[in-house]
């Protein structure tokens, strides 16, 4: 299979992924009217390092430190971020969910997980670590 053949391939496992990904329980904070971007940081939080300094926020998000606030502010706003003092640099803050924002996303994960996990019953464990890292690869995360 040649490589653009591949990339094809992909592509449509991709948009059949949406299908099932829109079946799953309504997204968190979904009465929250949050943006793309919102969404974004709150996951990245709840993945990352417990406290981010907005500048390895935005490295993760592949976003600029200006991008970062834009889509922070809202979030200490509505009470689902905090910005606290840096633990060893006091002219630093790190931000990190709220202990309510980061139960939502834990659960709503975990239902997620349960939901999709029949989709991998033909793939192995180690098959499926590799999945995980190549399209973790693909996103240009940073990790």
């Amino acid at each position: 299979m040649s490589r653009s053949t591949s990339i094809a391939t992909v592509l449509e496992a991709m948009v059949q992924w949406q299908r099932v990904l829109a079946s799953l329980p309504r997204p968190p904070f979904a009465d929250q009217e949050l943006s793309r971007s919102h969404m974004e940081v709150l996951f990245a939080l709840a993945h990352g390092a417990q406290d981010m300094t907005p500048s390895a926020l935005a490295e993760h998000l592949g976003v600029t430190r200006g991008a970062v606030t834009q889509a922070v502010d809202p979030l200490v706003q509505r009470g689902l971020v905090e910005q606290v003092p840096h633990p060893s640099d006091a002219r630093s803050k790190v931000v990190r969910l709220t202990g309510s924002a980061r139960e939502i996303v834990t659960a709503f994960e975990a239902n997620a997980v349960k939901a999709v996990a029949p989709h991998f019953v033909a793939v192995s464990d180690e098959e499926l670590a590799a999945l995980a890292a190549t399209l973790t690869r693909t996103t240009g995360v940073v990790r």
